[in-house]
């Protein structure tokens, strides 16, 4: 942390912390916990800490369900994790050197009123609209029918950590079947 001045009375903090100890979440608390603290309030004690988080996940009594979810996933994939392959607009001569680019653009606002109408209309989350979609247009340009999406999930099942300041965040894995025959909405229902 430091705090750069920048003119008489006005001053910057700045805040590094690495993303193997924060989240997303996390930040907006220690935000707001900041502001909190620098307006002289008193923070509410935790009920929990992380360490007690990570103790749950060392804990023996939850080797079971651990167990039960690899077993979970491996049946799941067990013909193999289906790996993308995207159509270049050039051969690959080398490794893979990971450079690339950005392209932003802006969506209407009517596009997502549409999209917020279709959720509401079908009883899913526009994540999930937006998940069903994507699923497709992957699946027409790979030609490959079986879709594996990683989404980050915050990780905070327990209702004491929703408090906590610490890196929950895990990854899960969404495999889908987008399907020819299939309608948007039937593809949609199974997404969802």
């Amino acid at each position: 942390a430091g705090l750069i001045e920048t003119g008489p009375r006005k001053y910057v903090l700045v805040v590094d912390m690495h993303h193997i100890i924060t989240d997303g979440v996390s930040m907006s608390l220690f935000i707001k916990d900041f502001n909190a603290v620098y307006s002289g309030e008193e923070l509410p004690p935790l009920k929990l800490q992380y360490k007690d988080f990570s103790q749950w996940q060392a804990d023996e009594s939850g080797k079971e369900e651990l167990e039960r979810q690899e077993q979970y996933w491996l049946d799941r994939f067990e013909d193999g994790i289906p790996v993308l392959n995207m159509p270049t607009d050039f051969e690959k001569t080398g490794p893979n050197d990971f450079k690339g680019g950005c392209v932003e653009s802006s969506l209407p606002d009517t596009l997502f009123r549409g999209l917020d109408q279709l959720a509401a209309e079908t009883e899913t989350t526009r994540y999930m609209v937006l998940l069903a979609v994507f699923n497709i247009l992957l699946s027409r340009y790979s030609g490959q029918s079986d879709i594996l999406i990683g989404s980050p999930i915050t990780g905070r099942r327990h209702i004491d950590l929703q408090d906590i300041i610490g890196m929950f965040v895990n990854m899960l894995a969404i495999k889908n079947s987008p399907l020819d025959e299939m309608t948007f909405l039937e593809f949609l229902g199974e997404v969802r």
